[in-house]
């Protein structure tokens, strides 16, 4: 599930696939206040300039990532509207760690990457 939604709309559904199947689920809903009754962002009067009012405070799309985790959804993620802070709390309230608190660094102290781990440089050409 991508888009359109905003948690409480996106939710339930994603949950009723969880139930129905055994592969992957993912639920990247949109970090707007949607409702039963408008369900797509994009069909608000607010769309495209006014968007800022239906915005998502950042505690209810971590809040949002808990309750998709409680619940066996696989991919945890956002779309439309999220910003840094939104990811950085729903990464909170799962327990991930910061770059430099990770037992898996590479050996130069940053996050791992293909880049990373080939030890490649910024003055390579």
């Amino acid at each position: 599930m991508n888009c359109l939604n905003g948690p409480a709309q996106q939710l339930p559904i994603a949950i009723a696939m969880r139930e129905a199947t055994d592969a992957y689920v993912a639920c990247q809903p949109v970090a707007y206040r949607t409702t039963d009754e408008m369900p797509d962002f994009t069909a608000w009067p607010n769309f495209p300039y006014a968007l800022s009012p239906m915005q998502l405070a950042r505690g209810e799309m971590a809040d949002f990532a808990l309750k998709a985790r409680d619940a066996g959804v696989n991919v945890i993620g956002s779309c439309c509207g999220s910003v840094a802070e939104h990811v950085r709390a729903m990464a909170k309230a799962l327990g991930k760690l910061p770059a430099e608190e990770r037992p898996w660094r590479s050996p130069t102290g940053k996050p791992m990457s293909g880049y990373e781990y080939h030890g490649h440089t910024e003055t390579e050409i």
